[in-house]
């Protein structure tokens, strides 16, 4: 089979996402344990403005402050900082809780790592502050908190957060800030969350050296450097990577609604979710998402979960996936898509458990482009359902592999391409659907258009190595039934309609048949 593109990009971020992976796991600066070494006198980074120092090993809070008679704690810096000022730590370990006050910065040269008590490091009230060059380990409740500040972490490592009984243990916890900028950090093996961000203003979590699409953070991404490796990771959080998250979805009105910007990130082996979007929009590009692992019911690698009022100040949410990204390997579904959300997928969703990608809810559109792959999911490649509109312009689903589903005590091997329920509608045009086993496409109780037809259109669409090309079985079809099953190994225009076809579906994730994108009944 010769080699598309799409597929070229796929594999291109697959060998990327292995080879960071090592990287991680051999590189010094992500040490999961010992004591930073520490010399006197004590390096530090330099700071525009006014500058408070402090060397755990050469200081003393006797001292003021100055490089050459530094502080000995950060708290004793914190002190005798005011707005602007910038707090330079040489390195060495901190065993303390940070309160940082919006608009003070704090900066590690070397290896710095800090240890807190109990609160980890918190950051609150308005201001812009940056925290650099700095490792949090095995903090109690949040590892960073950040309350109301335009905060910028850079070259920050957050590992090994416990909870605490007010806190699941998150990474960084981010409430009602204008934003917050993750560049170049690790975030990994915490009990909560990564990176949870609520009720505030655009989260973006990036690399430093990636340069994103030109036309601005509003557009789909674009690739810039096929091989370019991200040094932004996320992984082994128990609650899930990245949450953006409002229990409400009610936008905060002093910051407006929550986008997320992720740019060349890696997500990796996370529990629940990958990427959670509650009422949020984003815009994934070149990153990867993979490994998600099932907790309960539920292992997405991408998941947007919508309010359920459209109306709703702020818009409804959206969700770009740029050619540059890659969605593999998660437990349950690689991108899932819930009611009043819009979706574009222009990257590769492959391997995923319970389907490539799911559609659930009313006004749901999902656009695949002509540069998306769908590659060897289990069960179906792209399902809509529960009255959500899939738009398929020239997208390649392959290779979907079988999973038992069951009903009416029968039992079949569900291993379709394209999956349309529950009164969802389809366009479908100048796709390519190889070798899925069961049926390239099949329609069940689909929605119909005003002249009571099946609301499915397929052109210019090539099926091969399927045993039915298209099943469609809706309310109202008027367009004569194929009743035999096509040649597998025949290529076609989808021109068979095999309506006399009984096969058994899953028209959820759930394997309980909730619609609910957490399984609940």
């Amino acid at each position: 089979m010769a080699t598309t593109a799409n597929q070229a990009v796929g594999s291109t971020t697959l060998k990327r996402l292995l080879a960071i992976s090592a990287v991680l796991v051999l590189s010094p600066a992500c040490d999961l344990g010992g004591t930073p070494a520490a010399s006197c006198p004590p390096q530090f980074a330099s700071a525009s403005g006014a500058a408070v120092y402090v060397s755990g090993a050469c200081g003393s809070d006797a001292g003021d402050g100055s490089q050459a008679n530094p502080l000995r704690t950060i708290g004793a810096a914190v002190g005798r900082a005011q707005t602007g000022t910038t707090i330079l730590l040489g390195a060495g370990t901190y065993s303390e809780d940070v309160k940082l006050p919006g608009g003070v910065h704090l900066v590690g040269q070397g290896s710095v790592r800090i240890t807190p008590q109990t609160s980890g490091v918190r950051v609150w009230g308005e201001g812009q502050s940056t925290l650099s060059g700095l490792v949090i380990h095995g903090a109690k409740g949040d590892g960073i908190s950040v309350e109301k500040t335009a905060v910028r972490l850079e070259h920050v490592t957050v590992e090994d957060t416990v909870a605490s009984a007010s806190s699941p243990g998150n990474g960084v916890a981010v409430d009602g800030a204008p934003s917050v900028e993750l560049s170049a950090c690790t975030i990994r093996s915490n009990a909560g969350f990564g990176v949870r961000v609520h009720a505030s203003g655009t989260a973006s979590i990036i690399d430093p050296l990636f340069h994103g699409d030109p036309r601005g953070a509003a557009t789909t991404g674009a690739i810039i450097d096929p091989l370019f490796m991200p040094s932004s990771s996320i992984g082994n959080n128990l609650l899930g990577g990245v949450a953006i998250i409002d229990p409400l979805f009610v936008p905060n009105p002093a910051v407006g609604f929550t986008n997320l910007l992720l740019h060349a990130t890696l997500i990796q082996g996370n529990s629940h979710y990958g990427v959670l979007l509650q009422g949020a929009s984003a815009n994934v590009a070149h990153t990867a998402v993979a490994g998600t692992l099932l907790a309960g019911d539920v292992g997405d690698g991408i998941s947007v979960q919508s309010r359920t009022d459209e109306s709703a100040e702020g818009g409804n949410p959206v969700l770009n996936v740029d050619q540059g990204s890659l969605v593999l390997g998660n437990a349950r579904v690689g991108v899932n898509i819930g009611t009043f959300a819009t979706a574009t997928i222009d990257g590769e969703v492959s391997q995923s458990g319970r389907g490539g990608v799911w559609a659930i809810g009313y006004a749901t559109t999902l656009t695949l482009s002509k540069t998306a792959s769908l590659l060897k999911n289990t069960m179906v490649g792209v399902a809509v359902t529960n009255g959500a509109h899939l738009v398929c312009n020239g997208a390649r689903i392959a290779g979907t592999t079988p999973r038992a589903v069951s009903a009416g005590g029968k039992t079949d091997d569900m291993a379709d391409g394209i999956g349309i329920y529950g009164a969802a509608h389809g366009a479908i045009s100048g796709a390519t659907l190889a070798d899925n086993p069961r049926a390239g496409i099949v329609a069940s109780k689909c929605g119909t258009d005003s002249a009571g037809n099946p609301d499915v259109s397929i052109t210019g669409t090539q099926i091969t190595g399927s045993k039915y090309e298209t099943v469609i079985k809706c309310p109202g079809t008027q367009r004569a039934a194929v009743g035999n099953p096509k040649d597998p190994s025949a290529s076609s225009d989808a021109g068979g309609e095999n309506a006399g076809v009984d096969l058994i579906i899953q028209d959820s994730p759930c394997d309980n048949g909730s619609l609910d994108p957490t399984c609940a009944q």
